[in-house]
């Protein structure tokens, strides 16, 4: 395929936030700054609230956050196995309107899904430098997927559902370059 320019080539990485992600009362993570490390090096999982969580240490499933959120995936990658499901509802305005999942543009971990995984998205999956792997019944659902390699496996399914929000030649697959 005819390569086209990187979509987001535009779009600034985040600052890394000066709060440190924690779980309130009821268990729902808070936007801030997430380290694997600094959490028993268990990777970022279960109910988060809205706005940016910049992450060191990769996410794991399931995760649920429905309420405006960006995971910014500074090292590491996304596992998704057995019946794990991704729900993620990105910013509806600002600079990452649009985007739910951006990793940073020189980290080149995987976002794995396999058995009957799944991630229900209206925003951007956005892993420049990193790749996808989708193996058994899955299906990833997005407006748009960037990555530097997709791989699909046995009866799983890549859909992607281009809304149009940034600029790209249609429901085609591009090399970005």
């Amino acid at each position: 395929s005819p390569s086209i320019p990187d979509p987001l080539a535009n779009v600034p990485a985040p600052e890394q936030p000066g709060i440190t992600s924690v779980q309130d009362a009821n268990g729902v993570w808070q936007a801030g700054y997430y380290d694997s490390k600094k959490n028993k090096n268990q990777p970022l999982s279960g109910t988060l609230g809205s706005g940016l969580f910049w992450i060191d240490g990769g996410v794991t499933g399931p995760i649920t956050a429905t309420q405006g959120t960006m995971l910014y995936i500074n090292t590491g990658g996304i596992a998704l196995k057995g019946g794990d499901v991704l729900t993620i509802t990105p910013p509806t305005s600002g600079v990452y309107q649009g985007i739910s999942i951006f990793a940073a543009r020189d980290n080149t971990s995987q976002l794995t899904m396999g058995g009957t995984s799944d991630i229900n998205n209206t925003g951007v999956l956005y892993m420049y430098a990193g790749s996808i792997l989708v193996v058994g019944n899955t299906t990833s659902v997005g407006s748009m997927l960037v990555v530097d390699t997709a791989t699909v496996k046995g009866s799983a399914e890549l859909t992607v559902n281009y809304n149009g929000q940034f600029p790209s030649q249609g429901y085609r697959i591009f090399l970005v370059q």
